[in-house]
Formats: structure tokens, C-alpha cells, sequence
């Protein structure tokens, strides 16, 4: 009889645990497949295994943001959990809507989380983005003509943070640029 979690590897290899840590063989495979990633319920990829053993290893951020963003079928569609996938259509990727803490199928291109403003001597590009997204690098640039972009002078600076958000600013001469751009890039 089946645990209370089952894994079925992409050629037919069947697990199940009553635990989701420690897992048993229910079929005659000797060679666990498995597409993608699933999750244990501690967060944990199951990678795989052989003869009766399954190897272990924690998700990336990416990977717990998925997990609690899809439902199983979808996870495994990987064009629609690809990081520059955008199931909503709301012209963020899944890499942005992870990086700024948004809802993948859930349209929110009209939410306010960024704002630009001339403040003293200075361009400023404030935004808003998760606190413990560790594996994401944020970087801010600017261009005067929307073609050239670059970090070249640009100040970018935590401003304050509650535990889980943080606001972050990143500051540029106005002396320099009578008109300026600014654009959030993010990679992992």
C-alpha cells in the first residue's frame, strides 16, 4: 500500500513514504527517472536514485518560488516554469515576478512597485523586491537613449527593510543626463 507521498519517475518507477524523507520502491525499476523536480514537502528535489535509494537535495529559491506558485501538472510543463517564461502575460518573466516577490499567473502589470523622480541633485529609481532572495543579483542601469544601457555611476543602496521586504534605491547624477532611462536587471 502506497505512503501518504508517491513519486512516479518518467519510466514508470514508482515511490512512495509516509515521511517524504524516507521513500520506498513500489515497482521492479532499478533506475529512477525523473523530468524536472518534486517537492517532498520539506522542500527537497528528488534527483533520483538506484536500488532502493533516493538522493536528496535542497530547491534553490527559484525552485520553492515554483513550488508555491504551480500546481504539479504544471511543473511539469518546463516552457511554462522557464525563468523567461510569462504565463500571465503581464510582461514580467518568472525570473522578474520571482526576484520581486509577484504572482507568475496572476496579471500585475499595472501594479506600482518601481517609481523614478529627480530628487535634490539626483535621478532616483526606487523599488520594492523579497528579502531573502539570496540567489538573485540586482543590478540598476541607465540610458539616455533606450539603446545604450550601462551601471556606469549609478549608487545603488538598501534603504530600509521590515524582516521581508526591502526597498532599494539607486541614485544617478542629473547633472550628467537632462533625460534618463532606468531598468531593473536581474539574473541568477
Amino acid at each position: 500500500m502506497f505512503g501518504r507521498y508517491m513519486i512516479v519517475g518518467s519510466n514508470g518507477a514508482v515511490w512512495s513514504s509516509t515521511d517524504a524523507t524516507n521513500w520506498t520502491a513500489e515497482s521492479s525499476a532499478a533506475t529512477v527517472e525523473f523530468r524536472g523536480f518534486g517537492w517532498n514537502g520539506q522542500q527537497k528535489v528528488l534527483i533520483g536514485g538506484r536500488g532502493g535509494a533516493i538522493l536528496t537535495a535542497p530547491l534553490s529559491g527559484y525552485q520553492r518560488w515554483l513550488s508555491t506558485n504551480f500546481n504539479g501538472a504544471q511543473l511539469e510543463d518546463s516552457a511554462l516554469i522557464a525563468p523567461g517564461a510569462d504565463p500571465d502575460g503581464d510582461g514580467r518573466n518568472n525570473l522578474l515576478e520571482h526576484a520581486l516577490g509577484r504572482s507568475p499567473t496572476t496579471p500585475d502589470a499595472n501594479a506600482v512597485t518601481m517609481t523614478t523622480q529627480r530628487l535634490d541633485n539626483d535621478w532616483v529609481y526606487t523599488y520594492s523586491r523579497p528579502a531573502d532572495r539570496a540567489e538573485i543579483n540586482y543590478s540598476v542601469e541607465i540610458s539616455t537613449d533606450l539603446t545604450n544601457w550601462n551601471a556606469n555611476q549609478v549608487a545603488h543602496t538598501r534603504t530600509s527593510t521590515d524582516g521581508t521586504t526591502e526597498t532599494w534605491e539607486a541614485r544617478y547624477p542629473a547633472a550628467t543626463a537632462p533625460i534618463l532611462f532606468f531598468r531593473l536587471k536581474v539574473t541568477q
